[in-house]
């Protein structure tokens, strides 16, 4: 798994899969979960020019159908997505426990 871990949030939740790939050159850990049909990305934040702030909060998007939550904490960022809209990615986060 590259030496990344899974956020709290969604760690004790069940993988349908994962995978470690590479995107221009650098290691992308993703994990499929199938509760909430969600995907999990952890990278490095440096490796894609990623700045933001270490934060516990999320910050969320929606772009062509999906929405998307991402935080960095440390030199890592993770990534949640699933498709949906921004407002129903938000109320599934609130109701993830660490």
């Amino acid at each position: 798994f590259e030496g990344y871990a899974l956020p709290g949030e969604v760690a004790k939740l069940p993988a349908v899969g994962s995978r470690v790939f590479r995107q221009s050159g650098h290691p992308i850990a993703q994990v499929a979960l199938g509760e909430h049909d969600l995907l999990v990305f952890v990278f490095r934040a440096s490796s894609f020019g990623v700045e933001l702030p270490d934060s516990a909060d999320w910050r969320l998007m929606q772009h062509e159908g999906w929405a998307a939550a991402i935080r960095r904490q440390g030199g890592t960022c993770t990534m949640l997505a699933r498709r949906g809209s921004r407002s129903e990615l938000k109320q599934l986060i609130a109701n993830l426990r660490p």
